[in-house]
């Protein structure tokens, strides 16, 4: 009977099945701009669709979500008043958490012909999103453009641009599936983890961050288990994927140093391996504070009392602070993490049931052990420097977040979420893997496709339940 069912045992083909009938009705299920921050990356988006690829900086005059600030420095776009409408609109009630609150079709259906009226426009805030580059956006601006093109109204352009973000979500997860020549399964349960086909449902930018990412380990393996030297084409793939992430997200930068999976054999010699990193490393890091130096000129605190400057002063009087503030972080934040790691989604105001978080991890642990196949043997060396990664990654996100939103001499940093943990979590299953048991075959991939088909219909009907009954 399972030979019959060929369709399951490719992991790549299971995914972007799943992905794709699952990530069409979140399209739809979630209430427009309910994913965290959606409806600044819809103006980023839409910002960067007409060609600006800086963003604005303005002394008052400006519009936020609720509110207009008459004399505040804003940093943002000078967009199409329509933009502000549907966003502030979409809902008569604010349902950011407000779980009781619920999504009125009838509201979405109210705006979904309002024009775009591009010449009557006023100066809109998106202060946390406007330090991004146009690279993770490129799935929504090519949807918005479509959009314009059909003369779709501004919520028309919405669900177009989430459409093609999830487009890109498919493709970019066939293609890390297919690459990675271990941990394919893996790779299917943190692509297809609520948290994640929640975010390919949406204009978030973090959909590109976390393919990436992912595409990039893929990539390093790939590369590790190769039967001769690297060629041309693969040298220019290994400056190309750093590269995105460094323009994407510059807290994931030690990401380029799973380039040391590579064994040297596979570059030529030693001297050859270091000379092609430092080059990668120069190259990434030239770009990415380029593009760090022209776009912080409109940067604008979000709290009055932040101060990069002091804090910065604080960590030289006390440099072991920092470790003080990780470990209060991780400790008092630590489950928080997980749940928001496997699906807390909307706002963080919609809570998965209890054994969907605790089940989720445990059962990628226990696929991670199982799906090796012994060809593909990585050595404890790389799995050390794989997991080194993910540990000095996460210290970096937890540092990042403390200079730059939190107040000056706390002694934890209370915004991370643990949806920023979902680029470093393939490194944390490599230690896992071996070659002892590889049971991820026939009868258990049936089984390991009714899990994820179970916990894609319990988020579904979790989301439904939140927003309309």
């Amino acid at each position: 009977m399972f030979d019959k069912i060929q369709f399951w045992r490719s992991p790549a083909t299971a995914f972007t099945t799943i992905a794709s009938i699952f990530g069409v009705l979140l399209i739809f299920i979630i209430p427009p701009f309910q994913s965290p921050d959606e409806y600044q990356h819809f103006y980023r988006a839409f910002q960067l669709s007409e060609g600006q690829i800086i963003a604005e900086y303005q002394k008052g005059d400006c519009y936020g979500y609720s509110n207009y600030f008459p004399d505040r420095p804003c940093a943002g776009g000078t967009l199409p008043k329509s933009l502000l409408t549907t966003v502030r609109t979409a809902s008569q009630e604010d349902l950011r958490f407000r779980p009781e609150r619920k999504q009125k079709v009838e509201d979405i259906l109210a705006i979904l012909d309002l024009p775009l009226n591009p010449d009557d426009r006023i100066f809109i805030k998106f202060p946390t999103i406007v330090l991004y580059s146009p690279i993770p956006y490129i799935p929504q601006i090519t949807g918005i453009t479509v959009a314009k093109l059909l003369n779709f109204s501004p919520l028309g352009m919405m669900y177009i641009g989430r459409f093609f973000n999830l487009l890109f979500w498919l493709a970019i997860g066939y293609w890390i599936i297919r690459t990675s020549p271990i941990l394919k399964w893996v790779f299917v349960g943190l692509l297809l983890m609520p948290m994640s086909v929640f975010q390919s449902a949406s204009m978030s930018g973090d959909v590109f961050a976390i393919g990436i990412s992912f595409l990039w380990l893929a990539f390093c393996l790939y590369c590790s288990f190769l039967s001769d030297k690297l060629t041309s084409k693969h040298t220019r793939s290994l400056f190309l994927f750093p590269l995105l992430i460094a323009l994407t997200k510059q807290a994931y930068l030690p990401l380029i140093f799973l380039y040391w999976l590579i064994p040297i054999s596979k570059i030529g010699n030693f001297k050859k391996y270091i000379l092609l990193f430092i080059t990668i490393l120069v190259t990434c890091f030239t770009f990415s504070l380029t593009w760090y130096i022209v776009s912080s000129q409109i940067y604008v605190p979000l709290f009055e009392d932040v101060s990069l400057s002091g804090q910065v002063s604080f960590l030289i009087q006390k440099p072991f602070y920092l470790v003080r503030v990780i470990g209060n972080s991780v400790s008092t934040f630590g489950l928080s993490y997980i749940e928001e790691f496997v699906g807390k989604l909307g706002w963080l105001d919609t809570r998965l049931p209890l054994p969907v978080i605790i089940s989720y991890p445990f059962v990628l642990a226990v696929v991670a052990i199982g799906s090796c196949d012994r060809p593909f043997s990585l050595s404890w060396k790389q799995k050390t420097i794989g997991a080194t990664i993910a540990i000095l990654n996460f210290c970096l996100i937890v540092t990042l977040f403390y200079l730059t939103l939190t107040p000056v001499g706390a002694d934890k940093v209370i915004y991370i979420q643990g949806r920023y943990l979902i680029p470093l979590s393939p490194l944390l299953f490599l230690p896992l893997a071996n070659i002892r048991f590889n049971w991820i075959r026939d009868r258990v991939q049936i089984y390991l496709i009714a899990y994820f088909l179970i916990i894609e219909t319990v988020t579904s009907i979790t989301l439904l339940n939140r927003y309309y009954f």
